[in-house]
């Protein structure tokens, strides 16, 4: 069974005019046609000179690209607006795409973990665990793994960034054996959406590139916003 377009929502997270360490989140109205891009990988070639027949290549990283949604332009629509200002302003947003199905809406949420650093890598470790402390009630807490070499941890990857926090969260290192590693955890500049349970979203981060409009004879006033995708896309399934 296919899955109906009519009925998705555009929601964009971003900082507002007034204060940009004020964030907002508002529904882009008056969408004809959402593209939200790839994120292609880079192919790397480590062909050999000894190689005479076949190209041989190994994955890089991801190459986000352009999204872009095309608008019916209205400045009657203070979304239409904003989207303009933000394409001068050039600041990071967050964009939802709402599936059909269900017409509940995101939130402004809190903040996301963005990296670790270790403040000491320790010694005498064979395992390590690494434990974030909780935000508030509502959030999602981050989890991590620790990395071991040569009987220090060497870094903590990120595994669940988690969301919800207001201030960067502690990070407790636990091993057999092994003692004194430390780290310190930073949060994103950006918040992150509040997601209902009951609806699907695709969510991604970028910023508005540009915002031409188009003035077509006996036609609708009619603008392609492009939107430069500086991460993955992240599929939130409902779960209610």
């Amino acid at each position: 069974m296919a899955r109906l377009t009519q009925g998705t929502q555009i929601f964009v997270l971003a900082p507002t005019k007034a204060n940009p360490a004020v964030f907002e989140v508002f529904r882009v109205r008056q969408v004809t046609d959402v593209d939200p891009g790839s994120a292609p990988t880079d192919s790397i070639d480590v062909t050999p000179l000894e190689e005479t027949d076949t190209r041989q290549f190994m994955p890089g990283l991801k190459n986000p690209g352009d999204a872009s949604l095309t608008v019916m332009a209205d400045e009657a629509y203070p979304s239409h607006v904003r989207l303009h200002e933000l394409s001068q302003s050039k600041d990071n947003i967050r964009i939802a795409i709402g599936w059909s199905g269900s017409k509940s809406e995101p939130t402004l949420g809190g903040f996301a973990v963005d990296s670790v650093s270790m403040s000491n890598t320790g010694s005498g470790y064979t395992t390590a665990t690494a434990t974030f402390s909780a935000p508030p009630a509502g959030g999602t807490t981050a989890t991590g793994t620790a990395v071991v070499a040569g009987g220090s941890v060497v870094r903590i990857d990120i595994t669940n960034p988690g969301n919800g926090y207001v201030s960067a969260p502690t990070i407790t290192i636990t091993g057999a054996g092994g003692t004194g590693a430390a780290a310190t955890a930073a949060l994103d500049a950006l918040p992150t959406f509040n997601l209902p349970a009951d609806r699907t979203f695709s969510v991604f981060k970028g910023y508005v590139a540009s915002f031409p409009f188009k003035f077509g004879q006996n036609t609708k006033v009619e603008t392609q916003v492009s939107i430069k995708r500086n991460s993955a896309l992240t599929w939130q399934l409902k779960t209610a």
